[in-house]
């Protein structure tokens, strides 16, 4: 299993920057993103944690059926640490079964959670 994020990498290390955290899904058709939509984080302490507006969740979830595509995964961004998975990151990863994509200003990595543990996802 891999990711092809291409050019949508360089927006999510571009989004990595910013002083919050900040989160979205990953849109495409088998493992070829082609679209980021971006969630709204309504966590209380924006720059350690995030938590996606429900609404908007669900209206991600509408664009990428409307536009007959797969919600491949989630990003967000660790503004203040590496992209790997932190102790929340892999409570979450087992609710929403997806590839994660973690964003920070060192890097870049993708995981899925696999029999319990978060295994790295080759990106492209």
């Amino acid at each position: 299993m891999a990711l092809s994020l291409g050019s949508l990498a360089v927006h999510l290390k571009i989004i990595a920057r910013r002083r919050e955290e900040s989160l979205g899904l990953i849109l495409g058709r088998r493992e070829f993103a082609s679209l980021l939509v971006g969630i709204k984080n309504v966590a209380r302490y924006k720059r350690v944690e995030f938590l996606g507006d429900p609404w908007a969740t669900i209206v991600a979830h509408a664009i990428a059926e409307n536009l007959g595509l797969e919600v491949l995964g989630v990003y967000h961004t660790h503004p203040c640490g590496t992209p790997r998975p932190s102790r929340r990151d892999l409570e979450g990863m087992k609710a929403w079964p997806y590839i994660w994509v973690i964003a920070s200003p060192t890097g870049l990595k993708a995981w899925i959670m696999k029999g319990g543990e978060a295994r790295e996802v080759p990106v492209a």
